[in-house]
C-alpha cells in the first residue's frame, strides 16, 4: 500500500497503514461472526474477498484524491 500511495499527497500517504489495519480487522471480525449456516453453507468470507477490497483502493487516482477524507 505504501508503494502505491507514493504518488499521493502526504495526507493520503499517512492513512495507508490505517487502511490495511482496518481491512485486516474487518476480515477477522467477519471470519468470526459470519460463519456458514446450513442455508448458506456454500459461502465463506475469505482472503479473496479482502483482496477485492484492497484492489478497489488501488484504483484510486492520485490526481483527484488529494485529501485523506476523500480516500476514507
Amino acid at each position: 500500500m505504501r508503494g502505491f500511495l507514493e504518488d499521493f499527497s502526504p495526507a493520503v500517504q499517512d492513512i495507508g497503514d490505517s487502511i490495511v489495519n482496518a481491512s485486516v480487522e474487518i476480515y477477522d471480525r467477519i471470519a468470526k461472526d459470519l460463519l456458514p449456516t446450513p442455508a448458506k453453507s456454500h459461502y465463506v468470507f475469505n482472503l479473496r474477498d479482502l483482496s477485492k477490497c484492497i484492489q478497489g483502493v488501488l484504483q484510486a487516482d492520485s490526481g483527484t484524491m488529494r485529501e485523506a477524507q476523500e480516500m476514507e
